[in-house]
């Protein structure tokens, strides 16, 4: 999909029953644009600064070089999206030292007493 073919702009009745022009659509992070305009000059105005936006950011979006195999480099994608612009690595650092490990065997005793001390903290 092209950076213009992101974005749209539709006629939209606002909730006040007043017309206006919308523009919408989805940038290249995921983050939704969806604005309105009284004017349609004003609304095609939006639309080519955000595809303009977008042709840029397509510019970094490539191959980049990394030790991750393709399950590894799906599963940090998904972190990072699950954490909401949260930094990755404190939570990697609260999961190891909270002991939450699910890579490991250990018995039931343990595991209580794991979960009683984490509950103290």
């Amino acid at each position: 999909m092209s950076a213009e073919e992101r974005f749209s702009i539709k006629v939209y009745i606002n909730p006040g029953d007043r017309q206006v022009w919308r523009v919408q659509g989805r940038k290249f992070d995921g983050q939704r644009v969806r604005e309105n305009f009284n004017a349609h000059a004003q609304a095609k105005v939006r639309k080519a600064e955000l595809a303009i936006e977008a042709m840029n950011q397509s510019i970094g979006v490539g191959l980049k070089q990394t030790r991750l195999n393709h399950e590894q480099l799906a599963q940090a994608e998904t972190a990072f999206l699950r954490l909401r612009g949260e930094p990755l690595l404190p939570a990697v650092d609260f999961f190891l030292k909270k002991g939450l490990s699910t890579a490991i065997d250990i018995t039931v005793r343990v595991a209580v007493q794991k979960f009683l001390a984490f509950m103290q903290t």
